[in-house]
């Protein structure tokens, strides 16, 4: 392949303290799929088990998803009018789950007809879903972005597979800006990116899928540079790639939680190309694509990954 080949090859940049002598990749440009703009609001990139790439962007109250094939072929999968869709995640039937910041989960049959809203209200609070995650049951686990650092009212909540994800759980919260959620190859323990706290949390799980109640909850890292964690994907051997949205990078974790690599967009030094909120990571392969924008266009870019993709449970189909 044309990109980085290995991890020996490492490029300095301008980083947090904590990152700067760490093995850094530069990713390269894929595929342009905007014009310049300063954010573009794509997010909720995912994969289906076929190679498609799925993205969300918002614009002007609306919102559509797009899908990008194996060969780069753009074309609209979804569209909604008064709506924030930003989160996606595959069942193993074909069926998407979608999460719509303005309060609502939807779902859309294989072919990317909407179907129906599911609950997004707990207690009669409104939420405001953000990402997306299933277990290898087909429960489905969502992040809550509401909140801030002083008045931490988000969480992470589940709809059960069983009941046809009409019944509700939730799982943590006290917690700031809920974002990105990953659940960990053994199915034990959720990864969660609490924003407005500028760090990643590990929700360890009791058998029957809620916090444990000792030492359930941890702080994995904390962002030490500019920008905020936003959402994350993890590979096969458990190691988290974090974006970090406004730095136009990603910090890579171990399955411990320690910083051991960055990826960083091509001349990051130029401050453009900032806007880097979500990433997906192609099904079976160690190839991660970054979604990134500024005023030299809205790209995805590719990069090699540490270990191959997560079995998700759209694998299992």
């Amino acid at each position: 392949m044309s990109y980085v080949d290995n991890w020996n090859d490492i490029k300095k940049m301008t980083l947090p303290s904590d990152l700067v002598n760490l093995p850094t990749m530069v990713a390269e440009p894929w595929l342009q799929v905007n014009e310049a703009m300063p954010i573009a609001c794509m997010e909720g990139s995912i994969f289906d088990p076929d190679g498609n790439l799925y993205y969300c962007f918002r614009k002007d109250g609306y919102s559509t998803i797009y899908k990008i094939t194996p060969d780069k072929q753009i074309s609209e999968y979804y569209h909604r009018e008064s709506s924030a869709m930003i989160g996606i995640a595959v069942h193993r039937d074909g069926r998407f789950f979608v999460a719509d910041a303005m309060g609502k989960v939807l779902e859309l049959d294989k072919d990317g007809k909407f179907t129906r809203d599911l609950l997004a209200d707990h207690h009669e609070v409104k939420l405001a879903p953000n990402d997306l995650a299933f277990d290898m049951k087909g429960n489905l686990y969502f992040t809550d972005f509401s909140g801030t650092y002083q008045d931490p009212c988000g969480g992470v909540y589940r709809l059960d597979a069983e009941g046809d994800y009409t019944k509700l759980h939730l799982i943590v919260g006290g917690l700031a800006a809920a974002n990105g959620i990953v659940i960990t190859p053994a199915g034990d323990e959720i990864w969660v990116t609490e924003t407005a706290r500028n760090c990643v949390l590990k929700v360890r799980l009791d058998k029957d899928g809620f916090l444990r109640k000792r030492g359930g909850l941890s702080t994995l890292y904390y962002n030490q540079g500019v920008g905020l964690p936003d959402s994350s994907k993890m590979d096969e051997e458990g190691n988290l790639y974090q974006t970090i949205n406004f730095g136009g990078r990603i910090v890579i974790l171990d399955h411990y939680g320690m910083a051991v690599a960055n990826v960083v967009v091509p001349e990051r030094e130029k401050a453009d190309c900032l806007f880097s909120p979500n990433l997906a990571i192609r099904p079976g392969t160690d190839e991660g694509y970054l979604l990134c924008s500024g005023m030299r266009g809205a790209w995805v870019f590719r990069f090699r990954t540490i270990a191959k993709s997560q079995k998700l449970f759209a694998d299992l189909r």
